[in-house]
């Protein structure tokens, strides 16, 4: 049997570029299809071009498993960051969180109020306590008031501190 040189320009048929590349003369109208193999005008395959497009084709998809597989760590990784965005997002629309700034207003509101109440103390205790030498009756007098200012300021419902209007 004579040795055919082969070359860029070589041809054969479907059947035989099938025979060549272990596939189905089915399967090897689909890669043209794809423009994977190289189809001529007249219907047969250039050997050459076509073989070295399908080798550099499996190639591409065997580098394409850790391509998807990136990528799929990608998408994997944004639905978790979207889902606990969505999270935070329907927690802060159902109340159960809060604005930052919001919630260092309200704090101040707070601390504020404390703060004036307890700046009051002597106002109230003062006309009570004047001229009296007893340091059992003055301690147990500031000692009461204290607790009282305490006690109202700790049944203050948050929600008067969230209305409030003023800082």
């Amino acid at each position: 049997m004579p040795v055919t040189k082969i070359t860029q320009e070589t041809t054969v048929t479907g059947a035989s570029m099938a025979f060549a590349l272990g596939i189905s003369p089915p399967a090897v109208t689909k890669l043209a299809d794809k423009e994977i193999l190289t189809r001529t005008e007249g219907g047969k395959y250039k050997l050459v071009p076509s073989l070295n497009k399908y080798i550099a084709n499996v190639r591409a998809q065997l580098r394409r498993p850790a391509i998807d597989e990136d990528m799929e760590e990608i998408k994997k990784q944004k639905l978790i960051e979207e889902t606990e965005k969505l999270k935070r997002e329907n927690m802060f629309r159902e109340g159960q969180l809060v604005d930052a700034d919001h919630a260092l207003n309200i704090q101040r509101k707070i601390f504020i109020s404390v703060k004036q109440q307890i700046l009051n103390i002597p106002h109230k205790v003062a006309p009570l306590l004047v001229g009296e030498d007893d340091y059992s009756i003055i301690h147990s007098t500031l000692e009461r008031e204290i607790d009282t200012v305490l006690n109202e300021l700790s049944e203050k419902p948050l929600e008067e501190y969230i209305n409030e209007q003023r800082l």
